[in-house]
C-alpha cells in the first residue's frame, strides 16, 4: 500500500493529551514503541491556565504537554510523534501483519501496531444559545474547582440549568459550588418551571439572600467588559449580568472510531453518560487490543483521572505485549 510504513510500533497512540502522553511515559521505560498522533486540538485549548495537577498549578496545558513530549523526545527513542490527524483504523485479517491494526492519518500515511489506544478527549455540543460560544471559556466556566477560585468573592454566579444540567440532582451540586464561590446564585432554568420548582424546594433551607431561582427564557448571552462577566439576555428584553456561569456542554466523543470499530459505549450513570466502554484496570475495549484512556472513557474529565488512566493501561499494554512476544529482548533491540 502506497505510503505505508514497514515498520511495526508495538502500540499506536491517537492523541497527545495528557491520557495518551502518559501512557507513551510508562511504555518508553520498557522500550516499547510507540506512534503517536497528535492532531494538535485539545478541549481547553484557549484557556490560559489549568488548575490541580502538582507543580504545574495555574499554568498552561500547553506547556504541560510540552514539557511532556520533549520528555519523550528528547531522552527517549521508542517514540514517534504523527503531527496530523489519525483518520481512520481497522484491525488486519489477513497478510503478514494479520491481527495487527492500521491507522490512517490526515497526510494519506499508514501506520501500523500491535496495540492501539484512543486517547481522543472529548468535545463539547454547546446548547442551542445565541451568544454561548462566544462566552465559552471567557465567561463560561466548565468546573468551578477548576476556573471558580480565581473569581472567588464576586456578586453573582449563574447556574444554567439545561440540556446535560437540566436536572434537580445536577443544578443543586452546581449551585451548592458556586455558594462557596459567589456571594449570591442564581438559578437559570431557560422556561423549565419543573425544573424551577424542584430547585426552589431544594433550596428553600437556604437563607434567600443567597440564591434565586429564574425561569424566564433566555434569548442571547454576551461576554461582558469585565473579567468572566457576562450578560443574560432575556425574551421579555431585560437582562441581568453574572460574574461568571457555569454549565457543562454535553460531551460528544470526536472521530469516527467508535463506528469504524464497534466500541462498546457506556451510558449508565448520571454523570457524563456516552464515553467509551472500557473493563478493569487496564481500559481495554469490547474490541481485543484496543484500548481507551482519558475523557473518552471517563465520566470523570480532568487531568489527573487521565494521567492515571493512561499510567494503568501501559502497564497492561506492556504485560500484554510482553507474553506476545518472548523472544523480545527490548533494550538490546536498540
Amino acid at each position: 500500500m502506497a505510503g505505508q510504513t514497514t515498520d511495526v510500533a508495538d502500540v499506536l497512540i491517537v492523541g497527545a493529551g495528557p491520557a495518551g502522553l502518559s501512557c507513551a511515559t510508562v511504555l518508553t521505560r520498557l522500550f516499547w514503541k510507540t506512534v503517536i498522533f497528535d492532531s494538535g486540538e485539545f478541549r481547553y485549548k484557549e484557556s490560559k491556565h489549568f488548575h490541580m495537577v502538582p507543580g504545574y498549578d495555574h499554568r498552561s496545558l500547553l506547556t504541560y504537554v510540552g514539557d511532556i513530549r520533549r520528555d519523550l523526545t528528547t531522552r527517549y527513542k521508542t517514540n514517534t510523534f504523527v503531527n496530523a490527524k489519525a483518520t481512520h483504523v481497522e484491525k488486519l485479517s489477513e497478510g503478514e501483519h494479520a491481527g495487527f491494526f492500521r491507522i490512517a492519518d490526515a497526510n494519506g500515511q499508514h501506520w501500523l501496531g500491535r496495540k492501539v489506544v484512543l486517547a481522543i478527549g472529548n468535545i463539547e455540543r454547546f446548547p442551542n444559545i445565541p451568544g454561548y460560544e462566544d462566552c465559552w471559556i471567557k465567561g463560561i466556566f466548565h468546573c468551578q474547582v477548576h476556573r471558580g477560585f480565581e473569581v472567588a468573592g464576586c456578586k453573582m454566579a449563574g447556574v444554567l440549568a439545561v440540556e446535560g444540567d437540566a436536572s434537580l440532582f445536577k443544578a443543586r451540586h452546581l449551585a451548592l459550588e458556586a455558594k462557596a464561590i459567589a456571594q449570591r446564585v442564581t438559578v437559570f432554568t431557560n422556561g423549565n418551571e419543573e425544573l424551577a420548582g424542584q430547585v426552589q424546594d431544594a433550596l428553600k433551607e437556604w437563607p434567600e439572600s443567597l440564591y434565586t431561582v429564574d425561569t424566564r427564557r433566555i434569548k442571547q448571552l454576551v461576554k461582558g467588559p469585565d473579567a468572566s462577566d457576562v450578560e443574560i439576555r432575556f425574551d421579555d428584553s431585560t437582562s441581568t449580568t453574572v460574574n461568571y456561569i457555569i454549565h457543562r456542554p454535553v460531551p460528544e466523543i470526536p472521530g469516527p472510531f467508535v463506528q469504524q470499530l464497534g466500541l462498546e459505549i457506556d451510558n449508565s450513570g448520571i454523570i457524563n453518560p456516552g464515553f467509551i466502554k472500557v473493563s478493569g484496570i487496564f481500559n481495554e475495549t469490547n474490541v481485543p487490543g484496543i484500548f481507551a484512556v482519558g475523557d473518552c472513557a471517563s465520566a470523570f474529565k480532568v487531568v489527573p483521572s487521565g494521567v492515571n488512566m493512561g499510567s494503568f493501561t501501559a502497564a497492561g499494554l506492556a504485560a500484554q505485549l510482553a507474553a506476545e512476544t518472548p523472544s523480545r529482548h527490548g533494550c538490546l533491540s536498540e
